[in-house]
């Protein structure tokens, strides 16, 4: 009979030690998957910022290019070059 005890002893022993383990192995699980979606979301808002950075580059190279200044002179001050066709509001409104 005690040997019997001794036994289911043992035995509730190691289904404790493999519930443990698998709770364990359970929540690596968790946080791993918690940290691809991290990662992933990430990643996602590095490429974005990424893309916004080239389009950025873009506006100032051309900003402070000289076709971008001639540009923005022609806005500010209503500058023409030489080719330029000028048309008068009043005359549309006619």
């Amino acid at each position: 009979m005690k040997k019997k005890w001794k036994l289911a002893l043992i035995e509730l022993i190691w289904i404790g030690v493999a519930v443990w383990a698998g709770l364990g192995m359970w929540r690596q699980g968790q946080q791993i998957y918690r940290a691809v979606t991290f990662y992933n979301q990430i990643e996602a808002e590095v490429a974005g910022l990424v893309g916004e950075n080239k389009s950025l580059e873009e506006e100032i190279r051309y900003a402070t290019s000289s076709a971008g200044l001639e540009t923005k002179a022609r806005e500010v001050f209503g500058l023409g070059v030489e080719g330029d066709f000028w048309i008068r509001v009043e005359d549309l409104l006619k």
